[in-house]
């Protein structure tokens, strides 16, 4: 080879050598500075995606916060409605026996009153302690008509004229006690008789007890002494209708559905009929029957009788959880207490004018599938979209094993703000759910808790936001089992949360 072949090859290798090598080196450099970039990119995307999921569950507790506020507020409101209610209609009880006691007094009083009673007594006693003679009858037609006339003017059920001796020597029904004797006969221990013994000495009042004239209905009666000379001749009594009473315990302004005010006496029997159940919380039912199936012996009947006035979410006489607004009554001669009570279910749970769930507009607000109201022991009396799980119990019931289920424990242990992870959920076609729930307290106690169904879509509107991520990138959220827990955007076949919690990790996982 020629010398300045090799010179020439010589020079190349000196100048292109350098070159290729400082070539490879750049190149290299050019390539770490990429994949570098590259991975903060990623890096990057992870942080935001990792800050939006944590503020995404954070900003859950916080709406949960916000429900804590409102079902709070329906309560305060519920209560101060019943507890308005029930003042009003204890006011009117009170009104009601304070001028059936004054009727009577005046009645007592009357000029009228007096002379029936000794012309009827003078009869009585004449034919043979007998009514119905021809004496009696033209005393009748005398002083009658302007005592059915006062009877029905002040609708009374009965009035009735007693002898001090205790014979019941005229009444306007003509019952079976009409010439009865009240001290001795067979009504001697009737409401009749146990109201006219008090009547001797003073205006009286007899709360109500079967009476056997009256069909063994439960009666109750007002009577005052009639006096001569400042001698007690006997005593005008009037048989009060249970009618009166009801007409007023059953108005039924601002009571909703499931609203109802109801008396109880001493005994925890009913004092009106039930409007919620009207045959078996009826009086007469009650005092035909017993305090366990037929009366109430709720909390509330035991401290309104223990002479306390209060409001409380308690168990009512049909075992379901009421708001209750309790107090005793005022009245002479009574031991009596009225309740006001309406379901947790719809004071919880309002709709508007329209017939609108509030709720239902809730969840669409804010983006959540479902939400659930449910009762300390586990009933869930509330859902907005009614699947299977609406009215069975959380805690021991069919879906007790769900997540939901082992969250609703957790929080009535806890009493504190919950979440359950994404597990397939049977009343969701098995669907994977996730939930939050939180109890609403009062004083120490829970009353209710409120739980939300969180929607997937959320959070894979997260995940599969794309910007930054070209055609093959992706992020995506894994569980601590290893199974998604949002959808990929690269196999949402094989790798959604669906498919993943219906296979397995090695293939969908």
């Amino acid at each position: 080879v020629k010398l300045s072949t090799k010179l020439l090859a010589a020079f190349l290798a000196v100048g292109v050598i350098p070159a290729c090598v400082i070539g490879l080196m750049a190149l290299n450099k050019s390539s770490t500075a990429l994949e570098q970039q590259s991975y903060n990119t990623l890096v990057g995307m992870r942080d935001v995606k990792k800050a939006q999921i944590e503020g995404f569950f954070g900003e859950r507790q916080g709406d949960m916060g916000v429900l804590m506020e409102t079902v709070n507020t329906l309560r305060d409101e519920s209560f101060a409605k019943l507890t308005a209610i029930g003042t009003i209609k204890k006011n009117q009880i009170e009104g009601y026996f304070g001028e059936r006691l004054g009727d009577v007094s005046v009645l007592s009083t009357n000029a009228t009153v007096l002379s029936a009673l000794e012309a009827f007594n003078t009869a009585f006693d004449a034919e043979g302690g007998k009514a119905g003679g021809e004496q009696w009858t033209a005393v009748e037609k005398e002083f009658a008509d302007w005592l059915v006339q006062y009877n029905e003017e002040y609708g009374y059920y009965d009035l009735f004229l007693i002898h001090s001796d205790g014979d019941v020597i005229y009444t306007v029904a003509k019952e079976s006690d009409l010439g009865q004797d009240l001290v001795n006969g067979s009504l001697k221990t009737s409401p009749l008789a146990k109201c006219f013994r008090n009547a001797l000495n003073s205006t009286s009042l007899q709360d109500f007890e079967p009476y056997a004239p009256s069909n063994g209905e439960p009666c109750a009666f007002v009577g005052a002494p009639v006096k001569k000379d400042g001698k007690t001749v006997g005593v005008v009594a009037l048989q009060l209708p249970l009618s009166a009473i009801n007409s007023i315990m059953q108005e039924r302004t601002g009571l909703g559905k499931t609203g109802e005010t109801y008396l109880i006496g001493s005994d925890k029997l009913m004092r009106s009929d039930s409007f919620l159940d009207p045959t078996g919380h009826s009086v007469k039912a009650s005092f035909a029957g017993n305090v366990a199936n037929n009366g109430c012996d709720t909390e509330a009947a035991r401290l309104a009788l223990s002479g306390k006035t209060g409001a409380d979410v308690i168990i009512d006489y049909n075992g379901n959880p009421v708001l209750s607004a309790y107090s005793p009554l005022d009245i002479a001669g009574l031991h009596w207490a009225i309740l006001a009570e309406i379901d947790v279910a719809e004071a919880f749970s309002p709709v508007d004018k329209d017939g609108n769930e509030y709720y239902a507009k809730y969840i669409e607000q804010y983006g959540y599938y479902d939400l659930f109201l449910i009762n300390p022991d586990g009933y869930c009396f509330y859902t907005v979209c009614r699947e299977a799980d609406y009215q069975t119990n959380l805690v021991n019931g069919k879906y007790s094993s769900s997540n939901l289920g082992g969250l609703v424990r957790d929080v009535l242990s806890s009493k504190q703000f919950g979440l359950a992870d994404f597990a397939p959920y049977a009343p969701s076609n098995d669907q994977p759910c996730a939930f939050v729930a939180q109890p609403v307290m009062h004083n120490g106690k829970v009353e209710v808790i409120v739980a939300l169904q969180l929607s997937l879509d959320a959070i894979n509107n997260i995940m599969q936001q794309r910007a930054g991520m070209g055609r093959t990138g992706e992020t995506y959220l894994v569980g601590s089992d290893k199974l998604m827990r949002s959808d990929s955007f690269l196999d949402p076949t094989g790798h959604s949360v669906e498919a993943s919690f219906a296979g397995n990790v090695a293939s969908n996982g």
